[in-house]
């Protein structure tokens, strides 16, 4: 996706600072997007249930085997999460639908 305003590309390292995947933010002019992706909502709520399954899985090995095998596993989780940021971007990239959001500005009366 290459930004509307200043016409730079929105790469990985722009997507993996971003909180969520429904709002970007354009790294070089700050432009703010809206963004639409069919079937993401689905695809987040699996990512949260497949992290919370690893947790709980972490923990048992935690109190099992103590930290022999925890520390592989936490290994797992941070390698597994750079995975699925990568396919995340690529998807969005892909199919998502970026709008620009304009900026609200309240002005106070003093």
């Amino acid at each position: 996706m290459i930004c509307s305003n200043c016409d730079t590309k929105i790469t990985f390292l722009t997507s993996l600072k971003q909180p969520t995947p429904y709002r970007y933010k354009c790294g070089n002019c700050k432009t703010r997007f809206k963004v639409r992706t069919p079937g993401m909502n689905m695809f987040m709520a699996l990512v949260v249930f497949l992290f919370v399954l690893l947790t709980v899985g972490m923990m048992n090995v935690y109190f099992s085997f103590g930290m022999l095998l925890a520390v592989p596993m936490i290994v797992f989780m941070i390698a597994l999460w750079m995975i699925i940021e990568v396919l995340t971007h690529s998807f969005i990239m892909e199919k998502g639908v970026f709008s620009p959001i304009e900026e609200r500005r309240t002005e106070m009366n003093v």
